[in-house]
């Protein structure tokens, strides 16, 4: 895009980088409010993957058919049949550029380089990988053809029973269905202060099974949702998550999970909607050998610059649909 800095002259990265009396930092006007992204990396739902053609997730969904109740000598019951099967997601690849011309090499040096041209190009270019991995935490992975990241909207759909996950059809499959609540169809009214706790609430007890790992451990609200809870926890003295907090993310404890914002500036969150996740049971899977990584400096054969690639290999993946939910208007 161009750069929007008015003035009598062409503004550029050479220009920026270089004329005397800069303040010698670049301030950053690209990162996103990621903190879905942050906390999925503090969690143990990043499992790096070293090779394969997909992810699979080998998924028990079935109880045994061969139970009977009987006496004494009555005969037992041998039907058999199939318990296990498994979701399975395509990897998929993104990349990010960065070329300087030779001649904004060689006037970028010297007494006159207050900011390294190639290294501020290359800062941009991570956060901007790193903002599209976070905007598909979020993603329905419709995009570029289908090339781009599925997330959150593809696998906790406000439409459970319809489509497919995993390469498995939803309808009459009850393990693929996540729960989905709407404010007004579902419980009668809009979301408000008075009521966004409860809702929350209603679709925490759907989920949660007698198991220590199977209930939602993270709350993830956009803007209008998190300012609804937050004007009900004011009252409530509720605790704040200090891991969150010591990266600049606000989040509230809430029935043992984490209540947090992704909206602020930025943030993928779609609007008026609140995700109720196991990060247990939903996973960031980066490729072990292309995670954010450089490939070598690669020069044209005919041009005088040099050009510099980042890339990302990866999927977001889940294993239980039905232990996730979520809230929307």
């Amino acid at each position: 895009m161009a750069n929007p800095q008015p003035g009598t002259v062409s503004v550029n990265d050479l220009l920026v980088s270089t004329i005397a009396n800069r303040q010698k930092q670049a301030a950053d006007a690209n990162s996103r409010n990621n903190a879905f992204f942050a906390k999925i990396k503090q969690s143990k739902s990043v499992k790096p993957f070293t090779g394969g053609t997909d992810l699979r997730h080998e998924v028990n969904y079935a109880e045994a058919a061969g139970f009977k109740w009987y006496s004494g000598f009555e005969k037992l019951d041998t039907t058999h049949n199939e318990v296990l099967t498994y979701l399975v997601f395509p990897v998929k690849q993104a990349a990010v550029s960065v070329s300087v011309s030779g001649i904004e090499g060689e006037l970028n040096s010297g007494d006159q380089k207050y900011l390294d041209i190639l290294a501020e190009r290359l800062s941009s270019a991570e956060t901007t990988l790193q903002n599209r991995i976070a905007q598909g935490l979020y993603s329905l992975g419709t995009g570029s053809g289908g090339k781009e990241l599925s997330g959150l909207q593809a696998y906790i759909s406000t439409t459970p029973t319809s489509g497919t996950i995993g390469g498995i059809t939803r309808s009459g499959n009850t393990f693929c269905q996540n729960v989905s609540y709407s404010a007004v169809t579902d419980g009668g009214a809009a979301k408000s202060s008075a009521n966004i706790a409860k809702y929350v609430t209603t679709v925490y007890n759907r989920i949660i099974r007698a198991k220590p790992d199977d209930r939602p451990n993270l709350i993830i609200s956009d803007n209008n949702d998190m300012e609804l809870f937050e004007e009900y926890a004011r009252a409530r003295q509720y605790t704040m998550d200090d891991y969150l907090a010591s990266l600049g993310f606000e989040g509230y404890k809430f029935k043992g999970a984490t209540w947090m914002l992704d909206g602020g500036f930025g943030g993928y969150c779609p609007a008026n909607t609140t995700y109720l996740i196991n990060t247990k049971h939903f996973f960031h899977r980066p490729h072990s050998k292309k995670n954010m990584v450089p490939l070598a400096k690669r020069a044209p054969v005919d041009q005088d610059a040099e050009i510099h690639y980042i890339l990302f290999y990866g999927a977001n993946t889940v294993d239980l649909p039905f232990l996730h939910g979520v809230l929307t208007a």
